[in-house]
């Protein structure tokens, strides 16, 4: 147990962090049997693994890292929310526009290309909160729509992720893609190899009735055994008067 009263806490590679009621963010090490604190007027906070993001209470936004433990200058202001990605930093303004800084190998900037930044890049409007972890992030917007980055194409989020635009995984790197290489497995080994086809025309009639075979028939372990698309019967009823 920490051994402070807290709003907020966060951990991060080496250590731990408290926020506490009066706005001390405070920093323990792995043990808990030393503290120390980062800054003071802290409104809220991101950790991670390289750093802490701390917005203060007139809304300016600081970074707190081992090798920067007392920053002269704060990176932005007017902030309201920022999230530490390990890999890419995200804050949100008062304004509602959320700004992305670092690497790009999860779609981070929304222009499905994997060319990281050194400086922040405004990537969305009318953002409410943000959260990311190991280059991972999911967007709130103020409409109550979610987005969220590459890392979680097959979640409950956005399918390209922040931008809603298409991205590329690393070469040689499928586990970045599970689900379509776990498909393409199963139609490379059910139907490419164990069919000839003679004209592209022939391929596409016989994937189709596969694909439909795959849908709305065969029942998947995945699902606890349901079908993903099940046929619907639609019952004539009689018109009203008759």
């Amino acid at each position: 147990m920490l051994p402070v009263t807290a709003r907020q806490v966060g951990v991060g590679r080496n250590n731990f962090y408290a926020l506490t009621n009066n706005g001390d963010l405070i920093v323990f090490d792995g043990d808990l049997d030393q503290e120390a604190v980062l800054m003071q007027d802290i409104k809220r906070f991101a950790a991670g693994d390289h750093g802490v993001l701390a917005i203060t209470d007139d809304h300016a936004l600081w970074w707190l890292s081992e090798k920067n433990n007392n920053p002269s200058t704060p990176m932005a202001f007017e902030v309201v929310d920022a999230a530490v990605g390990d890999g890419a930093n995200y804050y949100i303004t008062a304004a509602g526009d959320l700004f992305v800084k670092g690497r790009a190998h999860r779609g981070q900037y929304g222009d499905g290309l994997l060319t990281s930044t050194s400086r922040f890049v405004k990537t969305e409007s009318e953002a409410k909160r943000i959260t990311a972890h190991t280059g991972h992030a999911i967007l709130l917007l103020k409409n109550g729509n979610v987005l969220g980055t590459g890392g979680n194409i097959y979640g409950p989020v956005g399918i390209h992720g922040l931008g809603d635009k298409p991205i590329r995984i690393y070469p040689g790197s499928p586990w970045e893609n599970g689900y379509n290489e776990r498909f393409n497995g199963t139609l490379r080994r059910e139907v490419l190899n164990a069919e000839w086809f003679t004209t592209t025309k022939q391929a596409q009639v016989v994937i189709n009735q596969w694909l439909r075979q795959y849908n709305h028939t065969r029942p998947h372990q995945a699902l606890n055994m349901r079908l993903p698309v099940p046929e619907t019967l639609i019952r004539n009823r009689p018109e009203l008067g008759d």
